[in-house]
Order: structure tokens, then sequence, then C-alpha cells
């Protein structure tokens, strides 16, 4: 802020002003009353430029500390919003955790049923092969007994 005053009046040579009001026909009464009252005139407006600017920067000031009180509780109700955002994601991420959890959990049982039915293949696969070593012993009994049965049949009456 600046110390000197705005809107000064202009020094006027009133001397001078009368002098050339004179010269002009106006009569010395009438132009010193006329300068006095233009000088009078012009001190009141810049007083009243003063009173103007005293009062615009009284509510420029009072603005401006209506507007940082503003932008603070702004910037406190974002500082919350994102307080409240955090948490919440937090939460989710937690919510999400838990679920990735019991997916493992899930894989890992199915996981571990793949493994006995891997077992069970290998078993069932054995199986067969001992099963179709007993057909194949069966049919070469079935054919020796079919083969043999009339001469046993006859042996046994």
């Amino acid at each position: 802020m600046t110390t000197e005053q705005p809107y000064a009046a202009p020094p006027v040579d009133t001397l001078r002003e009368v002098e050339n009001m004179k010269a002009a026909g106006v009569p010395e009464e009438h132009a010193s009353a006329m300068l006095y009252a233009a000088i009078r005139t012009s001190d009141a407006r810049v007083a009243e430029l003063r009173r103007d600017t005293a009062e615009l920067r009284r509510d420029t000031a009072e603005l401006r500390r209506d507007m940082i009180a503003r932008f603070e509780a702004a910037d406190a109700k974002v500082a919350e919003l994102r307080r409240d955002m955090i948490a919440r994601f937090e939460a989710a991420d937690l919510k999400f955790g838990a679920i990735d959890l019991k997916f493992d959990a899930i894989n890992d049982r199915f996981e571990g049923v793949n493994g006995r039915f891997d077992g069970v293949a290998d078993k069932v696969s054995a199986m067969r092969w001992r099963l179709a070593a007993v057909v194949s012993i069966a049919s070469v009994f079935l054919a020796v007994l079919a083969t043999s049965a009339p001469d046993i049949i006859a042996a046994l009456r």
C-alpha cells in the first residue's frame, strides 16, 4: 500500500486565475468567489474520492478474508472427502483380499481333487491291464475247457 494520498487537488495559481477572469471582464469579487467555489468543489470531490477509495479498500480486504475462509473450508472438505475415499478404497481392498483368499482356497481344493483323479486314473489303467489279463486267461481256460469238456463229461459218467 502506498503512503501518498491519491486524488490530490491540483495546485491552482489563484492570483493568476483571478487576473485572467478580470481580463475577461468578470468583476474581481465574482472572479474570487467563482475560483473559491471551484476550489471547494474540487476539494470536496477529492475528499469524496478518498472516502470511496478507503471504503473500497475495506470492502476488498473483507472480500479477501471471506474468499480465504471459503477456500480454506473447501480445502478442508476436499481433504475430508479424500480421507473418506481412501478409507473406502482400503475397505474394498480388504474385502477383495478376503475374496482372493477364498478363491485361492477353492483353487487349492480343485488341485487336490485333480491329484486324486490322477491317482484314480493310474489305478483304473492298472485295473484295465489286470482285467485284460484275467479275460485273456479266462478265454484260454474256456477254450481248453471247451475242447476237453466232452472227455471230462464222459469220464464223470
